[in-house]
């Protein structure tokens, strides 16, 4: 129960370093911004994912799953706080 838990508060974390890189990448790749630095960004992005959704794959396929459910509640927020965004 404890494991679940602390897999469901790293795909959070996992998941919202996720979002908050890809919107920086985006701004990079909707800008004038180096497309060197964003296609850096997307390949650190991409390696921290992966590399993090393994390692707490290898704690067993019920740590992935919370991971996975942290993860799907940090795009849910940041989706709406973009949708709900007052700029």
């Amino acid at each position: 129960m404890i494991a679940a838990v602390i897999s469901l508060a790293l795909g959070f974390i996992l998941g919202t370093a996720y979002f908050v890189l890809l919107r920086a990448n985006t701004q990079l790749f909707a800008t004038s911004g180096s497309w060197r630095n964003a296609a850096l960004l997307y390949a650190v992005r991409l390696i921290l994912t992966v590399g993090a959704l393994w390692l707490i794959a290898q704690a067993g396929a019920a740590a992935l799953l919370a991971s996975l459910a942290g993860f799907l509640v940090a795009r849910s927020i940041m989706l709406t706080r973009l949708i709900f965004r007052h700029d």
